[in-house]
Order: C-alpha cells, then structure tokens, then sequence
C-alpha cells in the first residue's frame, strides 16, 4: 500500500513535536492528522481509524497509557498499531506499554529517519497482517472462487465487471482464489512448496520493496498438517523482525527439507509427535549485520529479544504458532552472518 493511502495520527502537547512531525511525514507522503491532548488523540482515532498512531506518553489530564488503553478496549480501534513517543527510558516503563498493547517505543528527542523507517516497517507489518488474515479466513469459510474474485475486485458477488487496473491488494487475493479453490486448504492438508510460493506472492507484490526473497522448492508431493496462513505469517513476522532490528531491508533465502528433528531439539517436540517425520523450512539472511540481539526463551518456550524488547514480538508470536502446531521453532543470529531459523512441522498427513 502507497504512503498516500496511509493515514497517521500524531498526538502530543507539544505543538512543535506536532509540526515537526507532520511536516516530516507529509512529505513523505502520509495523511496526518494531529491531536494535541490524549483525550482529543482518542476522538480522531476513532473518527479517521488511522493506519497508526503516534502517541506521546507524558500529557496532562488523559496521558498516552490511558489513550492506549483505550484504544484497545474499543472494537473499532483497537487493531491500530500505537508507537509511543517518549522521554522515559526506563525498562519497565517500556514493558508498561507493550502490556497495554502498544506496537513500538521511540525515545525522545527522536531522530526523523528513525521514525520514519519503523513508521514505514510497522505499516508494512499491518499490510501483510491484513492480507494473511483475509487469506485464512477466505480458506476457513471457503468462499466460491466466483465470489472470492468478487471480492478481490471490490465488488459485490454478482455485480458487473470493474475494469480498473488491479492494486497490489487485489493481485494478490487473485493468487489466494487459486489456492482457496483447493478442498485441501479446508482439511489442512497442505502442499509444503505452498508456504514458500505464498510468501513470494506477498514479497512480489509488496509495494514497500524493502525484502527480497529467494526460496528452492523442491519437496513435491511432501503434505503438511496445518493452516497455511498460520505458518505464512510466521514466515513473515521472523523476516520482518530481522529487518527492523537491522535497518529495515534485508534479502532472505529459504529452503526445505524432510527428516527428523534434530536430536538436540527433540526435548521441545510434544512426545505424541516425535514418531511422525517433519518438514523443515530453513530460512537464512543472506547479508552481514551489525546489531545481534540478545535471544533467549522464556518458561513456555517461547522466543524474547533481552535487549531490543520492542522488536522481539515477531520471533515470540512466530514461535508461539510453530509450537501450537506441535513443532518448534530453532532461531539463532551472529555477526556478521545474520540470522538462520529453522521451522519444524510435523508431516502428519
């Protein structure tokens, strides 16, 4: 989706952050529209449904906490990605904040480019969450592909042809028809080259061009229990967060394979699952870094980023849905090699 389609909402008591900010991000061609008190931020939201908010924590009267929880209390916004813009520093202020639901946390005083990079990454973020959402739920209903190009097209089913050249949105719910046709995607009995050839789908037609994918495809025949969007979107919150931690581009190359889990991964394979071979997609970024984040797992087993804690979201949600699936997800970064990971599926059908 092009900048100028996007819509942010700046809300802060300072009005020179106010002007400062929307005179940066207007030329870089978002919508802004400015609030300058935490209640009034809360009214535009739900007015003019932002694509994203940036919020300023310290306000008098409602301040940016409140707002935020606010926000997610309400049906209508509370899927709109808030990044707070703050002086405080402090860890468990930081973790305040992602506990009420905030995406991000840029301290003051903030440099432009910064924010207009993680502004541009967090909006392509939410682009590929609402196509992967539309895509799992076209597959659990499983819509008529009659309907389904209907609605690719913005039409109602039935409704005469569009003749307006396709957006990326709409090529890419075209490509979901093929695969919603398929009974199989209603079972979860999935072809595993799939996975690879959604993310492809998705990284052609994203119109940011910040991520460059290359995938060998070379299991056919090989069919894995599971929905595809679930495993897709894992895909994409790991190559996601590896860009925001390293400068927000970065080119991936993936693969896969059939055989057992490793030996030394096995203890975190439900024992009901150790018996059935797995389906492993490796995945690998092929420039050096400079930033190697601290990766460590919780109780549960799931992935947390000890020293960049607002970018580590997308490796906890990836290996939560990987270990949902009875598989695991093995995740590792140096410098300068970047990082590898290393999806395991059990192959149950």
């Amino acid at each position: 989706m092009k900048p100028e389609r996007m819509t942010i909402l700046t809300v802060d008591d300072t009005p020179a952050n106010i002007r400062l900010l929307m005179h940066y991000l207007e030329k870089q061609g978002y919508k802004v529209i400015t609030a300058e008190d935490g209640f009034e931020g809360f009214k535009s939201a739900i007015q003019y449904k932002p694509d994203l908010i940036l919020l300023d924590v310290m306000m008098p009267g409602t301040d940016g906490y409140e707002v935020c929880e606010l926000l997610k209390a309400e049906e209508e916004t509370k899927d709109i990605p808030v990044v707070f813009l703050t002086a405080k520093t402090d860890a468990e202020d930081k973790v305040r904040g992602f506990e009420l639901g905030a995406v991000d946390y840029i301290t003051k005083p903030f440099k432009l480019v910064e924010i207009s990079t993680r502004v541009e990454n967090l909006l392509q973020l939410k682009y590929y969450r609402k196509l992967t959402g539309l895509y799992q739920n076209l597959i659990k209903n499983l819509i008529p592909p009659a309907s389904v190009g209907s609605l690719a097209s913005g039409q109602e089913p039935g409704a005469p042809a569009k003749k307006e050249a396709p957006d990326p949105e709409t090529r890419v719910l075209k490509r979901i028809q093929e695969y919603g046709s398929d009974l199989a995607y209603a079972t979860g009995a999935i072809p595993a080259n799939d996975f690879l050839e959604a993310i492809e789908d998705l990284v052609q037609n994203d119109p940011f061009k910040v991520v460059h994918f290359q995938a060998d495809k070379n299991e056919d025949g090989v069919i894995v229990s599971g929905k595809i969007g679930d495993i897709t979107q894992s895909l994409l919150n790991i190559i996601y967060n590896a860009v925001e931690i390293n400068g927000g581009s970065g080119t991936f190359h993936a693969s896969i394979s059939q055989g057992p889990v490793p030996e030394s991964l096995q203890v975190f394979i439900p024992a009901e699952n150790q018996a059935y071979p797995f389906l492993n997609i490796g995945l690998e970024q092929k420039e050096p870094v400079e930033k190697v984040p601290v990766l460590s797992l919780d109780e549960k087993g799931f992935y947390l980023v000890d020293d960049q804690i607002e970018a580590g979201y997308g490796f906890t949600a990836a290996s939560r849905t990987l270990k949902s699936l009875g598989g695991w997800l093995d995740l590792s970064c140096e410098a300068p090699s970047g990082f590898r990971a290393s999806l395991f599926i059990p192959v149950k059908a």
